[in-house]
């Protein structure tokens, strides 16, 4: 890629920063928390944003045939722009956000700039990939000669809940098939692995007494104290065991849902427990729920009674590179340092990724988006998540290079 080639797409972008920003202002400013996943806003405001800017949008399913497919009737958004035969190239990021919380100083949602800085719910995670994606695609089409192929945007609105209803759906129901695959991730590194979940329902039964009576009673919430008991204590065990992934570190179990006990005068007589467990690149998940449905059964039945189900309620698996990550990677590094003075850090994130689903088709993927290293700096899920805007300026550049080189008629 020529100086002059490359010039032009950082003029383009230079030229449009301000609109830029104001895009992404417009995208956290609708409220998307999930849960509830009342997305129906921020997806009518992708949308709009988007063919202004030119774009075709699909909607998958048509919002005349989504009923049944969510709570929202919320269709995934997808443009795809073509600059000739070629490989396809997904830009995958979601418009939903954790919810927003106590404790902020900014408006969640004001999307407020302070030296240099936005800050609000999103402006990070995804909000602010979606920015650097549609505006690095944007300066793509402005500079589209000798470029073969395409690239697509996958937007969807459940990736605070597993992504099932968003990616995995439309990968399932064949809606796109890509080449090659960058999804959300931060300004300064590149991930090529990720941990996977193992999702758990464990359902105790027994039987309801009056509170003056126990002993007439099964009470499910003395079986329950034992499962967690024994699950937190399982847990101390997984310090010893540690990927050799950069980044991944070692399992996590968290009993993140109880549920049970309503009336406060009996025996509670059904609890359910939800249980997450993180799963590192190379786990067998058969193995890992196997052994924690023995462990749940070898402690619920100390209480006399009690019957007990464990149904697996979701699974995906560790995002791990294959065969084609590496065309990914060598492109990015070949093209960072002029654009961020310095390599990528290449490793792994423990964090949540709509890109497994992609990874686990076989489609070689990477992380790569806005934001500090260490998502902790920029307060993704807590009060006050801020955005630098030179992060965003960096990554855009550097997004649109790598993608102009990726499908250069240079390298046919």
């Amino acid at each position: 890629m020529d100086d002059k080639y490359k010039s032009g797409i950082f003029e383009f972008l230079t030229a449009r920063r301000s609109k830029q920003f104001a895009f992404l202002g417009a995208l956290v400013r609708q409220p998307s928390e999930n849960p509830p996943g009342e997305c129906g806003k921020i997806a009518a405001c992708l949308y709009d944003n988007l063919t202004a800017l030119g774009f075709s949008v699909r909607r998958f399913p048509e919002p005349d045939e989504n009923a049944g497919i969510n709570d929202h009737g919320l269709s995934n958004l997808v443009v795809r722009q073509e600059f000739g035969e070629g490989p396809t190239i997904a830009l995958v990021a979601s418009g939903d956000t954790a919810i927003s919380g106590q404790d902020w100083t900014h408006k969640p949602h004001g999307a407020e700039i302070d030296d240099g800085k936005m800050y609000g719910r999103g402006v990070v995670a995804s909000k602010g990939v979606l920015a650097a994606y549609v505006y690095a695609l944007l300066a793509l089409r402005n500079q589209a000669e000798n470029l073969k192929g395409a690239v697509e945007l996958h937007i969807t609105f459940d990736s605070q809940t597993g992504g099932d209803l968003g990616c995995r759906w439309l990968l399932a129901n064949k809606l796109v098939a890509p080449d090659l695959v960058i999804a959300a991730g931060t300004t300064h590194s590149l991930t090529t692995a990720a941990t996977g979940c193992l999702f758990l329902e464990v359902e105790i039964r027994g039987r309801s007494a009056p509170a003056s009576l126990p002993d007439s009673g099964i009470d499910t919430l003395e079986a329950t104290a034992k499962v967690m008991a024994a699950i937190y204590q399982h847990r101390q065990d997984y310090s010893k065991i540690r990927s050799k992934v950069e980044g991944i570190g070692s399992p996590t179990i968290v009993i993140s849902q109880v549920q049970g006990g309503e009336s406060p005068r009996s025996v509670a007589d059904r609890t359910l427990i939800t249980i997450d467990r993180r799963l590192i690149p190379g786990e067998d998940p058969t193995r890992v729920e196997n052994e924690l449905t023995t462990l749940i059964g070898t402690s619920v039945v100390q209480v006399p009674g009690v019957l007990c189900k464990v149904r697996r309620k979701g699974l995906s698996q560790a995002m791990v590179p294959n065969k084609g990550t590496a065309k990914l990677v060598e492109t990015f590094q070949h093209h960072a340092p002029d654009i961020l003075g310095k390599p990528l850090e290449i490793g792994g994130t423990p964090l949540d990724t709509d890109g497994r689903h992609y990874s686990n088709a076989g489609i070689p993927t990477v992380l790569y988006g806005v934001g500090p290293k260490d998502p902790g700096a920029a307060n993704i899920s807590g009060p006050d998540e801020v955005l630098s805007l030179d992060d965003l300026r960096r990554s855009t550049e550097l997004l649109a290079v790598v993608l102009s080189d990726l499908l250069s008629t240079a390298n046919d």
